[in-house]
């Protein structure tokens, strides 16, 4: 089978890569003449230098494939909202235009439950079927909705599509030195000195990097043409996740609960106090408004039909902290430069 994998080089598209490899399948990888090919050097597949927003730069590479999958995407939080929009909307927008252009080819589109929004407020699980809760919560929600509804115009014009919703993706990869995807999220979690935790019922979905591209492998072999599937994995309180994070990394866990009215409540004292100390605050009005959204997804579907069967945090947290304590000591070191700051907690949504 011929496959025309974007992203490839990214956290999520170097596992997938060397899975679809493993499988037998003739991979054609999108990369750009930046990127950093270590994950793939060993692999036994053709890389194509290209852009998804050029698209006399793909058109070639993708003709005679049978899919593409489309995990490419801008999930840099601190980089320019414009690049965002153009790789995730753009980006979308010409590689189905292109993929519907070839004629007998499925595109599999690799989104998140970020284009969700939330999950119901009293903490149900959100299924396929979910409505869209407006507003999103932040640019990377915002770009992945418009290009997924970018996607689904050409569905409408003939492609055959298929999507995969994955929840927050952790866990190590494949020879990663430096913090990728949601483990951010877990590294902040697990290394914050602070007393406080906010949201401590706060529901999140969490799914391991290796059990995403297992999951868009199964569609692949056995998924029809137009089915979506939520890959959501493991379902956590917040303070289930701190305390387990806590106890794996021998750190202290937040001794108080603090809710979201009281912590709205006490931010202009934390701000001020930031702003005296010379500080960060250990949250802000970004985080907070996320915060008050579940992010708690139910993949039924995907466990039933494709016989998927994620790991759970037991299994999937201790080789994620092992790993996330040998590179913060690595970036540690004199002479290293660590990671710009990242979403916290509250930002991140995929």
């Amino acid at each position: 089978m011929r496959i025309f994998v974007t992203g490839a080089t990214g956290y999520l598209g170097g596992v997938l890569c060397r899975r679809l490899v493993g499988q037998g399948a003739q991979v054609k990888a999108l990369v750009r003449a930046t990127s950093c090919l270590d994950t793939l050097a060993d692999l036994d597949l053709e890389t194509v230098i290209g852009d998804v927003t050029a698209p006399e730069s793909i058109r070639p590479a993708m003709a005679g494939c049978e899919w593409v999958v489309h995990a490419a995407a801008d999930t840099d939080f601190n980089g320019p909202q414009e690049r965002m929009r153009r790789i995730n909307v753009e980006g979308s927008a010409t590689l189905a235009a292109l993929a519907r252009e070839q004629g007998d080819v499925r595109l599999l589109a690799v989104s998140s439950v970020a284009c969700f929004g939330a999950s119901p407020a009293d903490g149900s699980l959100a299924d396929e079927h979910a409505p869209v809760r407006q507003p999103l919560p932040s640019p990377y929600a915002i770009t992945k909705h418009a290009g997924q509804q970018a996607i689904l115009e050409q569905a409408a014009k003939g492609l055959d599509v298929n999507i995969v919703y994955p929840s927050l993706i952790y866990g190590p990869g494949r020879g990663a030195s430096r913090i990728q995807g949601a483990n951010w999220m877990l590294h902040g979690l697990s290394s914050s000195r602070t007393r406080l935790l906010v949201a401590p019922g706060r529901l999140t979905s969490w799914v391991h990097v290796d059990d995403v591209a297992d999951g868009i492998v199964r569609v692949i072999e056995r998924a029809p043409a137009g089915r979506s599937f939520l890959l959501a994995g493991d379902v956590t309180t917040q303070r289930s996740l701190v305390d387990r994070l806590c106890a794996l990394s021998d750190q202290r866990p937040p001794a108080y609960n603090l809710s979201i009215p009281a912590a709205r409540a006490l931010l202009p004292v934390f701000s001020l106090l930031s702003f005296v100390l010379r500080r960060r605050a250990p949250y802000g009005r970004r985080q907070l408004a996320s915060l008050e959204r579940h992010l708690a997804f139910d993949d039924t579907r995907a466990r039933q039909e494709l016989e998927w069967t994620p790991r759970d945090l037991s299994d999937g947290l201790p080789p994620t902290v092992e790993m996330l304590s040998n590179v913060s000591s690595h970036a540690a070191r004199p002479g290293q430069n660590p990671e710009p700051v990242r979403p916290t907690a509250g930002e991140l949504q995929s």
